[in-house]
This record gives structure tokens, C-alpha cells and sequence, in this order.
């Protein structure tokens, strides 16, 4: 049986249709995901949930643009990443999707400050300018008394604020984020998925792949992923109901 999920409350911005990956482990080929069909409504916010090789990395990986599907169809933001170029979707990645990960991967010689303004520098920005939307970034992770401050001298929870702040560099329309608080304390976890919230509210469509429930209950919608299939989705209603009144008015 294909499970199809789908929420309607807003336009969709991503699209994913009987996709399937398929993998070779020896001579033996291996479904990571097994005709997954899913829409994600824009400005909407999505946990994924499953136990490990359940193929929601793999899932990230196709919702990223990282990687091509075997089979199906995927579209983000109206286009067909798998139909460009390695430039074109270089170049789609870094204008559509921000990036979220549990070792934060910061540039250990380069302050808070340089590290968000990082991406914005590679895309031609200059100097200047990237710097003060970075120093904007950081105050809206509540970092702005950190901005000189090297990777070192941050704790867990800053130095994932400060990740989060450059993976919103390029103005994305999507944050995808794996595991962003499994190297983090209760305290910090909370206070990430409260700045997640914000950047819902916001109009950003944020999607993360986590195993702890408290943080994925926070979100719209959980979605769960066994043995490379999708189970039924679970939408959150005290979440959702806010943004089924803005459509309302």
C-alpha cells in the first residue's frame, strides 16, 4: 500500500511522488524508501521520526537536493531538482534550503560573526553588507553580545544558535535540520525548537529529523518512517490551529 500524506491548510512548496532510492549493498540492491509520496504546505513545520536505517536521512538527503531520487518525482519550490544540472542545483541548494546539523561544522578560526556571514560572502555579497546582515542574524538568535566570539568560546546551545543564524544567511524558504539537538542539554534543546517556532511563524518551512519526541511533538506535523515507508502522519492540532485561523481571516 502507497500512504499518501498530505496537509492543506497552505500552497505547497515541496512535493514528493511514488519516490523511491534504492541503494547496493554488495550485489544485493536495498530500498531506502519505498514509493514515498508526501506534501509539506509552506510555512510549515515537520518533525520525522523513525528508528536508525529507517531511510529518513535518506529522505533529508532527496529533500535537500543532495541527492536524486531512483525513481518518482520530487518537486521544491516548483522545480524538479533532479532534472538540473550539479550547477543548477549547487546553485538551487544554496538560494532555496538552509542546512542544520548536530556538530554544528563551524569554522573554528572564524568568529560567530564571519561563520554567518560565510555563506552570504560566497555568494557574492560583499563584505560589508554580509557582516551586517550577520550581525542582524545573530541578534535574532539572541546572540548579538557574541559576535566576536570564536567557536571555542561558545557553549553547545550558542554555537547551534549560531549554525542556525548562517544556515538563514541566503533567506531560505526551507530549513532542513537533522538531529539539531541531540548534542544539546533539555534547556538549550528547548529554547532551539523555540527559535525553530519563531522562524515558522516567520513564513520559513522547517522540517527536522530528530528521535526525541518532546521535540518533535512541538512541531505541526510528525511524521514517521519505518523500513523506508511512511507510517500515518500525526498533525498536531494545538500547532496547527493558529495557522488554519490566519487562513481563515
Amino acid at each position: 500500500m502507497v500512504l499518501h500524506v498530505r496537509i492543506n491548510f497552505m500552497s505547497e512548496i515541496v512535493t514528493l511522488h511514488d519516490v523511491v532510492k534504492t541503494y547496493k549493498k554488495g550485489d544485493q540492491p536495498v530500498k531506502a524508501l519505498k514509493n514515498v509520496s508526501l506534501t509539506i504546505a509552506e510555512g510549515e513545520s515537520v518533525a520525522i521520526m523513525g528508528p536508525s536505517g529507517s531511510g529518513k536521512s535518506t529522505l533529508l538527503q532527496l529533500l535537500g537536493s543532495l541527492d536524486k531520487p531512483t525513481s518518482g518525482d520530487i518537486q521544491i519550490d516548483g522545480k524538479s531538482p533532479q532534472k538540473l544540472s550539479d550547477a543548477e542545483r549547487s546553485k538551487f541548494r544554496k538560494n532555496t534550503i538552509g542546512f542544520v546539523f548536530q556538530q554544528f561544522y563551524l569554522q573554528p578560526f572564524l568568529s560567530a560573526l564571519d561563520n554567518v556571514a560565510l555563506p552570504m560572502r560566497l555568494n557574492g555579497m560583499k563584505a560589508k553588507p554580509a557582516r551586517a546582515a550577520a550581525s542582524e542574524l545573530l541578534e535574532n538568535v539572541g546572540l548579538a553580545a557574541k559576535t566576536k566570539h570564536a567557536p571555542s568560546e561558545l557553549s553547545g546551545g550558542e554555537m547551534q544558535r549560531v549554525a542556525i543564524a548562517r544556515a538563514m544567511a541566503n533567506n531560505p524558504k526551507i530549513l532542513l535540520a537533522d538531529e539539531p539537538t541531540g548534542n544539546l542539554d533539555r534547556k538549550n534543546a528547548d529554547s532551539i525548537v523555540e527559535l525553530f517556532q519563531k522562524l515558522r511563524v516567520d513564513g520559513t518551512t522547517v522540517i527536522v529529523v530528530t528521535h526525541d519526541e518532546k521535540v518533535a511533538n512541538a512541531f505541526q506535523r510528525v511524521i514517521h518512517i519505518e523500513n523506508g515507508s511512511l507510517q500515518p502522519a500525526n498533525i498536531n492540532t494545538q500547532e496547527t490551529a493558529p495557522v488554519l485561523e490566519e487562513m481563515q481571516a
